[in-house]
């Protein structure tokens, strides 16, 4: 028990060191990238600086109204007479005529004619303002045909009664006045009501006229006023309850899209990948990513609450405080889990900006439903006779983007008006029905008791609160687990139930290679391909590592090991022939030496060292680096390697300190912060980097870049380091530079190196293995595979301008047969005459030279030059014959030799 809790401490010290590490390089990143960071900070305070000025056009639109104010007492307002008209836009009659039409009247008869002259002269109204119709069709004919011309019009109609005993003389006039009461009539800034600015004026004109033209009393007037009923305000828009979640929604979305492209950027480029082949833990990468998200919550929600109260929003003022905050931040932390989410099914950062404005949409689709009810606002939906709306509503609710647009509009709705209080924090959870007391309008979220389902509601603030913490945790844990199961860019993933395994709670009994049973497990494996020739030696290495006859020193064995590739559609079904990248490879390599691997692009050269690494997984053997198998122990490999990838993974906002750092800490958590230190400097110093620690490495040259990726991969003093083409773009003093420190860190170490330079390879290698087509061709030293594969000696014969060729060709062919003329050479001050001969006239060789020497002055001889096959012909030749070999093993056809290769089980001769 006390083994499993120091092994439990263990770990979470592990786990702890890690995160601390991987935060520190997010803050680094995030602080230096200050473009992403003033978005992420201050967009929420674009957004409410916006809203507030929407909210101030709304104000200043409602200011003259007095719907929009509570009205307890008001003073009587006086009604004058009609004014005059105001041209409109688009008025072709006014733009004619060059009046608009202050009055237009009918019918045109005496008595009308005299009532609207009296209007006239009471309104002040020139003439060229009056039109009269004939009747009262046309006048509507006229309006219809002339819009944005006339501000009013009245139609009048004569009454006459003949006298009776019972009823003396009578006359009447009536009237019915026309005006466009839907537009709203601007003067001079200041906004009308139209039935109030020309209805009512011309209803006292007109009466007033009428009544002046009866009694013929042409100073007759009486005062018309109105006073308006006392009411409570109207409920006018709230900007942050109606208008906000949209825009508040999109400040969120900033921080979402940046924190989606960072991690999606980390696995796009490697940097993930580089980090877990150096021992970081998967969890610790999702955990420092949920602090971070946490982290910017608080702040941007802070920023966004401060200039909420800043700007005097009747939301933040009149609202708990308590209540907006958490529902700003926690509605954050469900982004975050749910960005997390949905960075385990992006893998380019290009699809996460498209994924990004795709979920604010879809978003924006469901807010504006929430906004109009559904589904919160309804607790019955009907589908085949049974209600709906608890499982609509909770599947509206797992988009965090519904429940933030519910909360807000709650929030709204009772902070809106003058007289709104706002809600307190006890309001959270709703208003219990024992609280209310007759009609329940105006109470906040009535909760349900089985007898008031149609009115209460199921989502008061307390109940979105639970639902973000759950989503926030739900949606981070569930990325955790699909980031696991689901195959990753190089098709690594576990099983399902891979927590139901005793190595998943740190009580797995596996370790060192203890029994010959284990290391043969995986030799067996089921794909197979069309047979080749091997060479000799090739089948002696498989033979001694097949039967585990290496020596003491061997640190890394391989056997068998296989990687291929499937077609699946839809991921799932395979289709198509699969493609073997690596073919059964064998071979062992010993402590203390360079193991280079050669190989032309596509060989499976690059392919073999992340399966020793652990990138991908091997589909069939398997190989035990210091007696760990890599395909059941990879973690514990992990820790005893370092790996320099082909293509440098570093950020370009850390310095090459903070690179060195990192890496180091990763690799061993359990190092102090002193020897931390010491370490990054020995390692900067050996890759001569340290007087540029501090720059960052987004300024290093190419060649600085590599020599930082080798400083990275021997950090924390690996047993062994992986290579992949470390001095690629290097010029020739870095690329010297670093095979010096290559040469000094073999020591005590296994380093397996992968090139393009037979330089390279020909200078560090002291076991060099070249593969093509997937299968390996050949193993063995330089001077070996020069001896066996090459082509055999160059002899170069300088020559006077006078040499007799002929007898030069003559001379060679008799002294050693099958030597085959390679041409001539020219430089500036001399001429050559080539020849390539085959090994097996080496020990011919010395007498040649003697007989060159004593015919020196008759063959126009001047210089004798030999030398060996270089590695590079070596290469090409194997790389050409597997080329011709794989062809046909694939047609099914006889494979012969060619006669410049010797290799393939030759003998190699040498002369004394």
């Amino acid at each position: 028990m006390s083994a499993l809790t120091a092994s439990a401490a263990k770990g979470l010290h592990k786990v702890a060191r890690q995160t601390h590490s991987i935060l520190r390089k997010n803050l680094w990143v995030m602080f230096r990238n200050r473009r992403a960071l003033v978005i992420q900070v201050f967009g929420p305070a674009f957004f409410m600086i916006f809203l507030k000025l929407t909210s101030i056009a709304i104000q200043s639109n409602q200011s003259d109204s007095d719907a929009f104010k509570r009205v307890t007492h008001q003073d009587e307002i006086g009604v004058g007479y009609l004014p005059r008209c105001i041209k409109g836009r688009d008025a072709s009659y006014a733009a004619t005529n060059g009046n608009c039409l202050s009055l237009a009247y009918a019918p045109n008869t005496t008595l009308v004619n005299s009532v609207v002259s009296r209007m006239k002269i009471s309104a002040g109204i020139p003439d060229s303002e009056l039109r009269a119709f004939d009747t009262e069709d046309q006048l509507k004919d006229f309006v219809l045909a002339n819009p944005n011309v006339t501000q009013s019009a009245i139609v009048f109609y004569e009454n006459y009664t003949s006298p009776t005993p019972e009823t003396p003389d009578q006359r009447g006039l009536y009237y019915a006045v026309m005006a466009n009461l839907s537009l709203t009539i601007n003067q001079r800034i200041k906004r009308y009501n139209p039935f109030l600015y020309v209805v009512a004026p011309l209803v006292r004109s007109a009466s007033e006229a009428i009544l002046q033209e009866y009694t013929n009393e042409s100073t007759l007037s009486f005062d018309v006023s109105r006073i308006a009923f006392p009411h409570p305000a109207f409920e006018a828009i709230s900007v942050i309850g109606d208008i906000g979640p949209i825009f508040l929604f999109g400040a969120a979305m900033f921080a979402f899209v940046i924190q989606l492209g960072q991690i999606v950027g980390e696995k796009e480029f490697g940097l993930r990948e580089a980090m877990v082949t150096m021992g970081l833990k998967n969890s610790v990468f999702w955990i420092s990513w949920y602090i971070m998200s946490v982290v910017m919550g608080i702040i941007t929600t802070g920023t966004l609450v401060g200039f909420g109260l800043l700007l005097d929003f009747p939301f933040f003022e009149k609202n708990a405080f308590g209540l907006y905050f958490f529902h700003f931040w926690l509605f954050s932390l469900a982004m975050s889990g749910f960005m997390l989410l949905c960075a385990v099914f992006v893998t380019k950062s290009r699809t996460a900006t498209t994924l990004g404005f795709s979920i604010f949409m879809f978003s924006l689709i469901l807010m504006i439903m929430v906004q109009t009810g559904f589904p919160f606002g309804t607790n019955t939906v009907t589908v085949n006779n049974m209600n709906a709306a608890p499982f609509i509503q909770s599947g509206f609710a797992l988009i965090p983007s519904t429940l933030f647009a519910k909360g807000l509009n709650d929030l709204g709705q009772f902070s809106k008006t003058d007289e709104s209080t706002g809600l307190s924090w006890s309001q959270r959870g709703g208003t219990p029905p024992s609280a209310v007391s007759g009609d329940s309008e105006g109470v906040y979220a009535l909760q349900c008791d089985g007898n008031n389902d149609s009115k209460c509601d199921h989502w008061p603030l307390e109940v979105i609160y639970w639902w973000f913490l759950a989503e926030s945790v739900g949606y981070a844990f569930l990325a955790w687990y699909l980031d696991l199961i689901l195959p990753n860019e190089n098709g690594v993933r576990r099983s399902p139930f891979f927590f139901l395994t005793p190595s998943f709670w740190g009580l797995s009994r596996k370790g060192k290679l203890t029994h010959a049973s284990e290391l043969s497990k995986h030799d067996h494996v089921r794909v197979s391909w069309p047979e080749i020739d091997r060479d000799n030696d090739v089948v002696a290495e498989e033979s001694r590592v097949r039967n585990d006859d290496v020596g003491k020193e061997t640190r890394v064995k391989v056997r068998n090991l296989v990687k291929s590739y499937q077609n699946r559609l839809f991921g799932v079904v395979p289709y198509g022939k699969p493609f073997h990248a690596v073919k059964g490879a064998w071979f062992h390599i010993e402590e203390g030496t360079v193991f280079a691997l050669l190989g032309p692009n596509g060989a499976g050269k690059t392919t073999t060292l992340k399966m020793l690494s652990g990138v991908i997984p091997p589909s069939g053997g398997d190989a035990f680096v210091f007696d760990y198998s890599i395909r059941s122990d990879i973690d514990r490999v992990r820790k005893l390697m370092g790996v320099c990838p082909q293509f440098d993974v570093q950020w370009n906002e850390l310095t090459g300190e903070e690179h060195v750092r990192l890496f180091c800490e990763l690799k061993n958590p359990r190092l102090s912060d002193s020897e931390v230190r010491k370490e990054v400097r020995d390692r900067l110093e050996q890759v001569y980097l340290y007087e540029h620690k501090d720059k960052r490495a987004g300024s290093y040259s190419g060649g600085m870049r590599r020599r930082l990726s080798v400083a990275i991969a021997l950090c924390s003093d690996p047993k062994i380091v992986y290579l992949d083409e470390p001095s690629t773009g290097m010029d020739p003093v870095s690329r010297r530079q670093v095979w010096e420190i290559i040469q000094n860190a073999k020591k005590g170490r296994v380093i397996v190196l992968t090139t393009h330079s037979m330089e390279e390879a020909d200078t560090l290698g002291d076991n060099i293995a070249i593969m093509a087509k997937g299968h390996l061709r050949c193993i063995g030293s330089s001077l070996k595979l020069k001896n066996k594969f090459g082509t055999g000696y160059r002899i170069s014969l300088h020559v006077k301008a006078s040499a007799d060729r002929g007898a030069i060709h003559s001379a060679v062919q008799r002294a050693l047969p099958g030597a085959e003329a390679e041409g001539e050479s020219v430089t500036s001050d001399a001429e050559f005459v080539n020849f390539i001969v085959p090994r097996s006239q080496a020990k011919k060789l010395p007498g040649f030279f003697r007989h060159l020497e004593q015919e020196k002055e008759k063959l126009g001889l001047l210089e004798t030059q030999l030398t060996q096959t270089t590695l590079e012909e070596v290469f090409l030749n194997i790389a050409h014959e597997a080329e011709r070999q794989d062809a046909a093993a694939e047609a099914g056809q006889p494979y012969e030799k060619r006669k410049s290769v010797i290799g393939y089980g030759a003998s190699s001769d040498s002369f004394e």
